[in-house]
């Protein structure tokens, strides 16, 4: 949901007191104090995030506040792509395509890739264990993007076992190399004809 969040058209709107794992109800559950000087201290420590450590020790929400962190960063930094980028769906094949959605937001040259899980009791256990991402046999189709981080920008498929290494979510930095989109020219009339 974090993910979606802050990646999708609009505004992300984060709850106070919910940085963390947070399972409380509505009234009067909801309205506890928040410790907001523990949550400080903990995101100095998370500057530079050990994933692999954060995802074994998950239920303590410390990779919760780090992916939003994350996420965050990213909104910061690619600010017009998710201020006024365009949403661009994209394909994921293979046998578990059918789990995974995956999008990008792009404005001008500058884009992020976006995926995340469906349909995931499959790959967890039911729920009881982490993913793990050497299961997954699909892959995404980024045709017309060169991806941060990755050793073959130009590559037109990514396994999802090599981008959904360490989380089962993703958000990476891309460049767009496609032809880009001509703005659609109007004129005065068909302005007025709503066309």
């Amino acid at each position: 949901q974090i993910t979606l969040k802050a990646t999708m058209p609009g505004v992300p709107d984060f709850y106070q007191g919910t940085e963390l794992w947070d399972f409380s109800l509505v009234d009067p559950d909801n309205r506890r104090p928040v410790d907001f000087s523990a949550r400080a201290r903990l995101l100095d420590t998370l500057e530079t995030p050990d994933w692999d450590r954060l995802v074994r020790e998950w239920p303590s929400g410390h990779l919760k506040l780090a992916w939003t962190r994350h996420l965050l960063k990213l909104r910061a930094e690619l600010a017009d792509v998710f201020t006024n980028g365009d949403y661009e769906p994209l394909e994921v094949t293979g046998q578990h395509h059918d789990h995974f959605i995956a999008f990008a937001r792009r404005h001008g040259r500058d884009a992020a890739i976006v995926m995340v899980p469906r349909w995931f009791a499959d790959f967890t256990d039911q729920g009881r264990n982490w993913p793990a991402s050497a299961t997954y046999d699909a892959a995404l189709n980024v045709s017309g993007y060169a991806v941060e981080g990755f050793a073959d920008a130009d590559a037109k498929q990514l396994r999802l076992s090599d981008l959904l290494a360490h989380l089962p979510v993703a958000v990476l930095k891309a460049r767009f190399n496609g032809a880009a989109k001509p703005a659609r020219k109007r004129s005065r009339a068909s302005a007025l004809l709503g066309q």
